[in-house]
């Protein structure tokens, strides 16, 4: 029987830990990396919650992170529909101020009309356009996007990032990917990464 990716992940996954020098756990032992994000908005949405399928090494800028397959069910009472998707986490060595990124749309043009803030960038329209940003530090918070970020994801679309000081998170919602795209995923991200936080090794 020809092996299939959405039946049995585990070869794929080994597969791609293997050629990028990563560890790689089937399963969320005793639920850690659950409790770690609980925090997060993500993670508070839904029930029968899950992670597997996770990815773990050292960033280039020598921070740890994770990449993990992330579901959780969510009922309107009629039914019940499983959300899955790829996560990628980052334990900063330097915090960054707590904010939300996530992309725009028309009930946050309604939230802004009743007075909800958006932080906005007038030298990069695109960006402004397309994502809403949120931060209880918005001067720290527009030190931290810089040009580089800014033009970045006037171009990227779609991406939600959230971070809680120590920890950030990158994400596309509700994408699980076939197994060619995972090392683009995990490769865009940390491109996002290195831009917010300084790192020079891509530049």
């Amino acid at each position: 029987m020809a092996w299939n990716w959405l039946s049995d992940r585990n070869p794929g996954y080994q597969k791609i830990a293997q050629r990028l020098g990563l560890d790689y756990e089937e399963k969320d032992q005793d639920k850690e990396i659950l409790r770690a994000h609980k925090g997060y908005h993500l993670f508070k949405t839904g029930s029968n919650k899950k992670v597997k399928y996770i990815l773990s090494g050292l960033l280039e800028s020598k921070e740890p992170f994770r990449v993990f397959e992330y579901s959780f069910a969510v009922s309107t009472g009629k039914s019940t529909t499983v959300f899955t998707q790829h996560v990628l986490s980052v334990r900063l060595k330097k915090s960054l101020p707590p904010f939300t990124l996530r992309p725009e749309n028309l009930f946050h043009k309604i939230g802004e009309w009743l007075g909800w803030k958006d932080i906005d960038f007038d030298a990069f329209p695109d960006f402004s356009k397309q994502y809403r940003l949120m931060s209880g530090k918005e001067s720290s918070v527009r030190k931290v996007f810089n040009d580089h970020i800014l033009g970045f994801l006037s171009f990227e679309k779609g991406w939600w990032v959230e971070c809680d000081g120590p920890t950030i998170i990158y994400f596309k919602h509700s994408k699980r990917m076939n197994e060619e795209m995972v090392e683009p995923f995990i490769q865009v991200s940390q491109t996002m990464h290195y831009f917010l936080t300084g790192f020079k090794g891509i530049r």
